[in-house]
């Protein structure tokens, strides 16, 4: 009896790892990244972002920017109604992209670049 149970242990702890191991990761599933934008490269496409990561530990990371980025910004509507929708996405170019706005940028894409970039928070608001 002891045995048996010994055996269906170890079954399931091999079932559980195979399982797991085939489950997708974040960051297969795409990463995302928070911070302040230190500067655009317009040309190369290329972000220089400031970002506090795990044990608030802040590193700069060169982000590439996808050719067909969805640029939006995070707007407040203060006359809203629908409290669904107090904070409405408003379509935004790259050259309206400044130093110091707090973004959220979404990687994806085969080549790792940046799919989807949203504006929080802009500068000196």
């Amino acid at each position: 009896m002891r045995m048996q149970w010994k055996v269906g242990l170890v079954a399931w702890c091999v079932l559980s790892a195979v399982a797991l191991g085939v489950m997708p990761r974040p960051s297969e599933a795409g990463e995302r990244h928070a911070g302040t934008v230190l500067s655009v490269d317009m040309t190369r496409r290329l972000l220089m972002l400031n970002e506090i990561g795990a044990n608030a530990v802040r590193r700069t990371q060169a982000i590439r920017l996808s050719p067909e980025i969805t640029m939006l910004r995070s707007e407040r509507d203060v006359f809203a109604t629908d409290f669904d929708r107090l904070y409405p996405a408003v379509p935004m170019s790259l050259s309206e992209l400044r130093p110091g706005d707090f973004v959220v940028i979404e990687m994806g894409g085969t080549r790792g670049e940046a799919t989807t970039l949203v504006v929080t928070l802009q500068a000196g608001s």
